[in-house]
């Protein structure tokens, strides 16, 4: 099945990049994408989002690591 949505997803300091900044594109259905974006900053991060899409701030039962997501 094709993803019907994509989501960009921006983390901070994940298990995977302590320290880092990480974008990981999410499909849904089906789930985070294998590659990711790792940055220096949330600036240079947010400049590995697609133009057009809307941010949507984390909710309270999201990830720790998660600082936004875009749509």
């Amino acid at each position: 099945m094709a993803a019907i949505l994509q989501m960009y997803v921006i983390y901070r300091s994940p298990l995977d990049y302590p320290g880092s900044f990480v974008v990981r594109v999410h499909d849904v259905p089906g789930g985070p994408h294998k590659d990711c974006e790792v940055c220096n900053s949330l600036e240079e991060a947010r400049k590995q989002i697609p133009f057009g899409l809307i941010r949507i701030a984390r909710w309270d039962d999201d990830e720790p690591h998660i600082v936004e997501t875009w749509m």
